[in-house]
């Protein structure tokens, strides 16, 4: 097993391919086992980006390369919470490290609005699907359609309201 960092001008167009060969190899994207990828998202001290882990274990970091992307105070606790677990979960591979996080960063900012819930929600509900608790995911993610934000917040979310119906249709029996 070995580590590739790639550094592209826009990970989110490679990511929309990679995502495309996925879905046409496996009918989806892969989220848990060998390959999987990841989402891209920031992740605390780095510049973010998402990794795919190809059939023999081999991680590919794609990143923008750029300066570090920390979330703005005005986004709230929360998102420092999703990008610290990113960085345990996504960048080391320390699933249950992020899952920590999220759990308790989500207890600690319970009172937090939904706009600032929602993005953690979801990612622990792909952590979950990640180690192998699709309970967990599904309770997760009824939690994330119970939310009720502003039509503002629902578009400030929208690919996390994206990525938590993708989850839903994916979800093993």
């Amino acid at each position: 097993m070995g580590s590739v960092v790639l550094i592209v001008p826009d990970p989110g167009v490679v990511h929309t391919e990679f995502a495309a060969g996925l879905r046409a190899a496996y009918g989806k994207i892969p989220v848990s086992g060998l390959p999987r990828m990841t989402r891209p998202r920031r992740m605390q001290g780095t510049a973010g980006g998402f990794s795919v882990v190809d059939p023999g274990g081999n991680w590919l970091r794609i990143t923008p390369g750029h300066e570090v992307d920390e979330p703005d105070p005005s986004e709230g606790r929360l998102a420092r919470v999703v990008a610290g677990a990113a960085r345990m979960a996504d960048s080391h591979g320390d699933e249950e490290a992020g899952i920590r996080m999220l759990v308790n960063g989500l207890s600690r900012h319970a009172g937090a609005p939904a706009v600032q819930r929602l993005p953690a929600l979801v990612y622990l509900a792909e952590l979950r699907v990640r180690t192998g608790d699709p309970d967990a995911a599904r309770a997760l993610l009824a939690e994330v359609a119970a939310l009720e934000p502003t039509d503002d917040d629902r578009r400030a979310v929208a690919e996390h309201l994206r990525t938590a119906a993708e989850l839903t249709a994916e979800m093993p029996s």
